[in-house]
């Protein structure tokens, strides 16, 4: 491993943990369904902005009326439902134990992404 390597594993790490203590934070004082809207709709404003950044207007309008239901669907069962449970664990259990929970998620039994 180069040094530029472990600079990259240091920053995804501080991330990973960042984003459940953030979580933990976060529910006591918003509660669980709006946080976990704010940070799905925070992702979703970026994917669109890529999107955007992409293709043409029309033809990302076009991909997105397309797929509409396939998406929604995947964004609930995907990203939705996920962190609404995980964030309502956090209200009793600690950030670190939710992070080493939902790392097998990602990777363990079939998904609708890759691992890591």
């Amino acid at each position: 491993m180069n040094p530029t390597n472990i600079v990259q594993l240091l920053v995804l790490a501080a991330l990973w943990g960042g984003s459940f203590l953030f979580i933990r934070v976060g529910v006591t004082d918003f509660g669980v369904a709006p946080l976990m809207a704010l940070r799905v709709g925070i992702g979703a404003l970026f994917l669109l902005v890529l999107l955007f950044a992409r293709r043409p207007a029309r033809e990302a309008v076009n991909t997105m009326r397309k797929h509409a239901g396939s998406l929604l669907v995947v964004g609930i069962l995907n990203s939705a439902a996920p962190f609404c449970l995980f964030a309502f664990a956090e209200l009793t259990l600690s950030a670190g134990v939710t992070s080493v929970i939902m790392r097998p998620r990602r990777c363990g039994a079939p998904s609708l992404h890759s691992c890591g």
